[in-house]
């Protein structure tokens, strides 16, 4: 599907959060009539509402059967796809897609980069983003963290790299989205209320690579037992990052190093990292086998990991008022990523915590 097929057609957008009003006014700027509907009340919705283009239609309330002329449907994440709307769209095949999927559709980026996984998604993904940047590269990050993609696709042209944290929502609502290098971070219980079951969590993070060639690369952690697994099924050159291994090919930690042996690249650089944690080391490895993919001098990749400061509601110092150290973890949303960020710790621990266990055993 390329731009000059979206004149004249009716897309249905479902959801009027950031990425569902990105992808409007993105379908809508490409010639498509666009039908907007959400469950909740115009009300509800006034403060975004001037985010969308003119012209744009839209419904509240529910979702009338309007979206039944629709040639396209781009649902936002969040929503099941269990919903009779959606069920009626599928039966009268009408193709649904994500967000993500949209603009990837349409732009023709230098590197499509997308990272996944339970936990680290988004430092990973920073940090990764860091590293293109650092090189002098013209670089965007979207996805799940910062502006939709759909929001930025007249940044990006063919001298552009695009780095993505996706979730396994999208990439259940992206059929033929195909990124160059790809990572799968870890795999652990999360969102099990959503999936179903842990065999239909991994399936849909391994969606991930399941366009890709071997032209392409699916960087997977080596240490985790369901990503190893996994190789057996990428289509693409499948990397391995190690963090308790040495690896004959891959990346791996060692003695306090980061070790890099892969076709035409062998070097060692010294695990010097701001951001606390062994899970940071993975993330850095991952990042790092990335980075060495793409050709990015080891000196950039040096300075970027010891410069860089983390991201924000991960393991983030928030003061130490009467000398006990405050460390804002909020992010850390699931049991694995709390237990992950304690670890971090040595000291005598008070945790404050909360919230619902997604269905995790």
């Amino acid at each position: 599907m390329d731009k000059k097929s979206f004149k004249g057609i009716q897309v249905g957008v479902l959801g009027l959060a950031r990425s569902g009003i990105a992808a409007a006014n993105l379908a809508y700027s490409l010639g498509a009539r666009v039908l907007v509907s959400e469950a909740r009340t115009r009300q509800q919705c006034s403060k975004v509402l001037p985010e969308l283009k003119k012209g744009i239609d839209t419904e509240f309330g529910g979702h009338s059967r309007s979206l039944l002329n629709s040639a396209l449907i781009v649902k936002s994440p969040g929503i099941p796809h269990h919903i009779p709307i959606l069920k009626e769209l599928h039966k009268r095949n009408i193709p649904v897609i994500g967000e993500i999927e949209l603009a990837a559709r349409i732009i023709h980026p230098k590197r499509l980069i997308a990272i996944t996984g339970t936990n680290g998604k988004t430092t990973t993904t920073t940090l990764v983003g860091k590293l293109f940047k650092n090189s002098g590269q013209s670089t965007i990050v979207g996805g799940n963290i910062g502006a939709p993609l759909a929001a930025q696709t007249g940044k990006i042209s063919r001298k552009t790299n695009v780095v993505l944290e996706i979730s396994s929502y999208q990439l259940e609502d992206s059929p033929q989205f195909r990124p160059h290098i790809c990572s799968i971070l870890n795999i652990t219980p999360d969102h099990l209320e959503h999936h179903g079951s842990m065999k239909n969590y991994i399936d849909a993070k391994a969606l991930i690579f399941r366009n890709q060639t071997k032209k392409d690369y699916c960087i997977l952690n080596y240490d985790d037992i369901y990503c190893r697994k996994l190789a057996a099924r990428c289509p693409g050159t499948v990397i391995f990052f190690s963090r308790k291994t040495v690896l004959k090919k891959g990346v791996f930690y060692r003695d306090n190093n980061f070790i890099v042996k892969l076709p035409g690249s062998t070097y060692r650089l010294p695990a010097e990292l701001k951001i606390p944690g062994m899970h940071n080391i993975e993330n850095a490895l991952a990042s790092i086998a990335m980075a060495a993919i793409a050709g990015i001098k080891p000196s950039v990749i040096r300075k970027t990991l010891s410069a860089f400061p983390g991201v924000e509601h991960r393991i983030e110092f928030s003061g130490a008022p009467n000398g006990v150290t405050y460390i804002n973890d909020s992010k850390g949303t699931n049991v694995d990523s709390t237990v992950v960020a304690l670890r971090s710790f040595p000291a005598p621990i008070w945790l404050i915590l909360g919230g619902r266990d997604k269905g995790a055993p």
